[in-house]
């Protein structure tokens, strides 16, 4: 398979999340996303979560960017509501908020290396209770 058909539908199914609007509670625990793989300090990591009941990834209804840091990026994110979640996200190196296909890489929470199949919820789900943290490694297809 070339790397242009491997994780095509992921790609694009991340690309498709990236209008999503935050929805953050009041109060909630502190979530940690931990990027790991990040080639580059140029541009954003882009993370969208959804929780249990949305359709993932393109249904998501929490997006936030952080500013892209080479080896490991980690972001914190502020009072989420306990319950199960999903995250999916790509490094948007050239900051225009767009994956850039085969150029920018993806991640999903739980799933090591993305496959041309579209993410399930199960696969990629965890629990937030309390302060959790969850590595997402990101691949890269050029």
């Amino acid at each position: 398979m070339t790397n242009m058909k491997i994780g095509m539908a992921a790609a694009l199914a991340v690309g498709a999340m990236a209008a999503a609007l935050p929805v953050i509670a009041a109060s909630g625990s502190q979530l940690t996303v931990d990027v790991e793989g990040v080639r580059s300090a140029k541009g954003n990591v882009v993370i969208s979560m959804c929780r249990e009941g949305q359709q993932f990834p393109q249904g998501c209804t929490f997006k936030v960017a952080a500013k892209a840091k080479a080896g490991s990026t980690k972001v914190s994110i502020p009072n989420v509501p306990d319950g199960t979640y999903a995250i999916a996200l790509f490094h948007d190196e050239d900051a225009n908020d767009q994956l850039t296909f085969i150029r920018e890489g993806i991640g999903f929470s739980n799933i090591a290396n993305p496959t041309p199949d579209r993410p399930e919820f199960e696969r990629s789900q965890f629990r937030v209770q309390g302060s959790t943290t969850v590595a997402v490694k990101l691949r890269y297809f050029s």
